[in-house]
């Protein structure tokens, strides 16, 4: 029991970095700025919170109409458990395999199954505040508007606190093969690139399902005879979320009515837990110690090409690709940042066939050349920003910034290499808006005025992100994800981008009301930018061979 509880407490602090936030923040008394942070998002939490309430207060009453108010209780726990199983998923393997401590677990007089049992308790509790904000409103405007007892909130405990381990669980079984299998030496690299791409075109199958199969009947009339029949909404919860029909059954009976509905959800779960913790003893350590990379033939091609001679700046360049794509947890979050919006956007327009006759109406305006270079232009720079490439470009290095540091380059050559990596993504942004454009009937000099103004933007907000990584650098992440979230930098990056995009919509509107020629006034623009761009390459440099040598773990 000893040897459960030190894994548990252990996994709880290093999930939540409790030992280092006390030692930084309270004993050092180091970065104090970054509590303001939390507590700033923890009150944005609140109008969130509060959307949230008001959106199932309107659903309940729907449902009331139908006669079946109970399925507001089936939507939120279906709702929560589909968030932690697509969630977690990127949390698990990040977690689970590429933690800096994960391998130092191996040496310890324990099990596999332990280990893994410890490490998904303290994944679960990370994973408990998403899925209560999803899910507890749901249930709680229920009780209010019902005007439940207390035996409503009594069972509402152990429920909220159960209903995530089994998504968890099946997330855990699948991360743990899809690792076992891509650490196979012949196929891992190749897999680990794929793997993004096929979750992407995964989530995509299941949206243009959705909208074709289901959600394209849904007007008015068909969606009010879809409610009144209470029966579509059970049979199709039961058959995606049982566990949610389960919960609601426990929490709207009596004990003794509900017998059956609890044992059904405690062992079910129970079950869950058991057999991935059991799988664990087979799967877990094999694909953790499996990353040592064997070249075989290719050995003394790649021997060969590394004892080349080439510039700083193209080994810099290639270390920094490499770091980021053969790390699946950065690879995902860059692919999915550029992708997912986009497509989310689109796909449903193109499965309702609306996208035509939408076309048809923005062709119709006026102004459709100027919208067309200025909302794409506007796309490359909000495409760029969700990427986090530019964001994470010193603190995804992690412990091996020490190592940068020794390098005999100067810091503005890494910076520079940083940079360039961060604007090769956004030239894959520029193009894939600039397909979507010919697509949409542009002309060549829309194509041309947004590859230059798209690009020239896009090195602007890398450059500003860069220099607020080398400001506020996270190097003592524990998990990948850690890059991405840590130190509020997201949020002032959005601040950031919010302020240039009101000054240059500002300027481009006085330089529209001058009269000017769209060549004159485009190539103002772009003078422009390549200006800004120039002074905030020359302060990020500057900013870099000053921050450098202070910057430690």
């Amino acid at each position: 029991m000893g040897v459960w509880r030190a894994l548990l407490w252990l996994a709880f602090k290093s999930q939540f970095r409790l030992s280092l936030m006390k030692h930084r923040y309270f004993v050092k008394k180091e970065r104090q700025w970054e509590l303001a942070i939390y507590i700033f998002l923890l009150i944005a939490l609140v109008p969130v919170s509060l959307f949230i309430v008001v959106f199932y207060q309107g659903l309940y009453l729907g449902f009331k109409w139908t006669g079946q108010p109970e399925a507001i209780l089936w939507l939120a726990a279906g709702v929560g458990q589909l968030a932690v199983l697509l969630f977690g998923f990127f949390h698990v393997t990040g977690r689970l395999y590429f933690a800096e401590d994960s391998e130092g677990l191996l040496s310890l007089p324990v099990t596999p199954s332990q280990v893994f049992a410890s490490r998904m308790f303290g994944i679960w509790a990370a994973e408990m505040p998403l899925f209560l904000l999803l899910t507890l409103p749901g249930f709680l405007v229920y009780g209010w508007l019902e005007g439940v007892g207390i035996d409503f909130y009594i069972k509402l405990v152990p429920i909220m606190m159960i209903l995530p381990v089994v998504p968890l669980g099946v997330t855990a079984v699948l991360v743990m093969l899809f690792m076992r299998v891509t650490n196979f030496r012949r196929y891992r690299e190749m897999i680990h690139a794929l793997g993004p791409f096929i979750l992407i075109m995964t989530m995509f199958g299941f949206q243009i399902v959705m909208n074709g199969g289901i959600l394209e009947h849904m007007d008015e009339e068909s969606t009010a005879a879809w409610l009144k029949d209470s029966s579509s909404i059970l049979e199709m919860l039961k058959n995606a979320f049982p566990f949610a029909i389960w919960a609601t059954d426990m929490i709207t009976t009596s004990f003794i009515d509900g017998i059956m509905s609890w044992v059904l959800f405690l062992v079910g779960s129970l079950l869950a837990a058991i057999f991935a913790a059991t799988l664990a003893k087979w799967l877990y350590y094999p694909g953790l110690v499996s990353n040592d990379r064997q070249y075989g033939k290719r050995g003394k091609a790649l021997l060969k090409k590394i004892r080349e001679p080439h510039s700083p700046l193209r080994a810099l360049f290639g270390k920094e690709w490499r770091l980021l794509i053969r790390t699946p947890a950065f690879a995902m979050q860059v692919v999915l940042g550029v992708m997912i919006p986009p497509m989310a956007i689109l796909l449903p327009m193109w499965v309702k066939g609306e996208w035509k006759q939408n076309l048809a109406e923005l062709q119709a305006l006026p102004f459709f050349h100027d919208l067309l270079i200025w909302s794409g232009v506007g796309a490359v720079v909000f495409l760029t920003g969700m990427n986090g490439v530019f964001l994470s470009s010193v603190s995804r290095e992690g412990k091996l910034f020490s190592y940068s540091k020794t390098l005999p380059v100067s810091a503005g050559v890494q910076v520079l290499a940083k940079w360039l990596l961060a604007l090769a993504f956004t030239g894959l942004i520029t193009v894939m808006i600039g397909t979507l454009q010919f697509f949409m009937g542009a002309g060549g000099d829309v194509l041309f005025w947004t590859f230059l103004l798209g690009l020239t933007a896009g090195a602007l907000t890398t450059g500003i992100g860069i220099g607020l990584d080398l400001l506020f650098p996270r190097l003592d992440w524990n998990t990948p994800q850690e890059v991405f979230r840590g130190g509020g930098k997201g949020l002032w990056m959005m601040l950031v981008q919010s302020l240039l995009g009101v000054v240059f919509g500002g300027i481009v509107w006085l330089l529209k009301m001058t009269g000017l020629p769209e060549l004159l006034l485009n190539s103002l623009i772009l003078i422009l930018l390549l200006g800004a761009d120039y002074g905030i390459f020359q302060g990020v440099k500057r900013l870099a061979e000053r921050r450098y040598p202070d910057i430690e773990m």
